[in-house]
């Protein structure tokens, strides 16, 4: 009977400790601070503007808009995500401040649902768009595309392999090499997907992609989103939701090795990473996760969004809060990404991303 009494203490203990950890991770306790960047101003047209890359050599931006209302919608039904329209790549010239977004031409076969993008520049002066697509629930490929002059998009390759389990976001290395996180460890169709959020489970991961085979070359990190490299190549950065946090990681000859170097925590579920030109990483956050899964069920309702600037040359890494609304601007932000001192923001879901200037 003690032993009895003693287990279900224990158990007691883990649930009331699981509580306490669930609500910290989400937020239940932040209190939103409102912080302007200048004036913003929304900018229409793209079905979610989940991540954004800016060209700023070309100066344009690149924005997937993976129409993720219809998916999520699809997936509440009991569908796989293949019965929602497809998602586009938009286009938006920063040359002129009153420019409009512009849909580009994807001319792929299968269903069109991009996730993260990522942009490379040649040695020969031509550029590729990477991307992540979701063609279902547990279907997914990198698709890249070569960027013509007047920035349209052809398809040159598509790749899969298989530790592509839950692609979220990509950074190109070279022709046909990049690195993709896996936000989980799981298929997005098991029941354990959900679980790995709400355990805490450290199960995600850091895949490479050589040119010919893929293979983890990180793991045991919490729901792996945004993803970003020096330019030197030799330091990694990656944002983990759910433990609120950016780990960076070294090494020395091969990217197929990382090591952990440190982290630092930001009280916010960090999304996509970009850089800026002084050399700081901005990224889009959920700071409420509670409100964001609201929001994703419903988008009336609203989910705060939350810009922050790390610099990662300070001893340790530092951040600040460059931009904060509870979510009537915008809602659910995923991305920041600043040409000069305009700072565009994307969401997840909408129909429009903030364009804001000083």
């Amino acid at each position: 009977m003690r032993i009895l009494k003693i287990l279900g203490l224990l158990v007691v203990l883990f649930i009331v400790y699981q509580g306490y950890r669930i609500c910290r991770d989400a937020g239940v306790w932040l209190e939103i601070e409102p912080v302007a960047y200048g004036q913003c101003h929304k900018v229409v047209g793209p079905k979610g503007s989940e991540d954004i890359t800016i060209d700023k050599i070309h100066k344009v931006a690149f924005i997937s808009a993976g129409n993720g209302q219809e998916v999520f919608d699809d997936y509440r039904a009991g569908g796989d995500g293949s019965n929602a329209s497809d998602g586009d790549i938009w286009l938006l010239d920063m040359t002129t401040a009153d420019s409009t977004a512009q849909q580009l031409n994807v001319d792929i076969e299968g269903g069109f649902h991009p996730h993260g993008i990522d942009l490379l520049h040649l040695k020969n002066g031509g550029r590729e768009l990477y991307v992540i697509n979701h063609p279902n629930l547990d279907s997914h490929e990198i698709l890249i595309f070569t960027v013509s002059d007047d920035h349209q998009l052809k398809l040159r390759k598509r790749v899969r392999y298989p530790e592509l389990i839950s692609p979220n976001d990509i950074k190109a290395i070279s022709i046909d090499q990049f690195l993709v996180t896996n936000d989980h460890g799981s298929p997005r169709s098991s029941v354990m997907h959900n679980a790995e959020d709400y355990l805490g489970l450290s199960r995600a991961s850091v895949s490479y992609f050589d040119g010919n085979k893929g293979e983890l070359v990180i793991t045991g990190i919490r729901s792996a989103n945004g993803i970003a490299m020096s330019q030197d190549q030799h330091t990694l950065y990656v944002a983990e939701a759910t433990a609120r946090r950016i780990s960076r990681f070294t090494r020395d000859n091969t990217a197929a090795k990382w090591e952990f170097q440190d982290r630092i925590f930001v009280d916010s579920a960090v999304d996509n990473l970009e850089w800026d030109e002084q050399g700081r990483l901005l990224t889009g956050a959920h700071p409420k996760l509670f409100d964001f899964v609201a929001h994703i069920k419903d988008p009336s309702n609203l989910s705060p969004s939350h810009v922050l600037r790390i610099n990662v040359d300070a001893t340790p890494m530092s951040f600040e809060t460059i931009y904060m609304n509870a979510g009537k601007e915008l809602s659910g932000s995923s991305v920041g990404a600043m040409l000069n001192d305009e700072l565009l923001i994307g969401a997840v879901l909408g129909t429009h991303f903030l364009r804001c200037r000083t």
